[in-house]
């Protein structure tokens, strides 16, 4: 179920001019490590708040 969340988070950071390069490693770069294998868990956590250069933390 997580290729439509992917898929829109990249558009969004293309949508603000990253190539699908740029925006693929940008994701990548800002996924939430959740202490599970590749295997288990895929790439990370998708943390899209922090790939538009928001801030995602939980505290408010």
């Amino acid at each position: 179920m997580a290729c439509p969340h992917v898929s829109r988070a990249a558009g969004q950071l293309m949508t603000n001019g990253f190539t699908n390069n740029e925006a693929r490693q940008k994701l990548k770069s800002t996924g939430e490590d959740i202490g599970l294998s590749a295997n288990e868990s895929g790439a990370d956590l998708l943390d899209v708040a922090a790939a538009l250069g928001f801030d995602s933390s939980d505290s408010t």
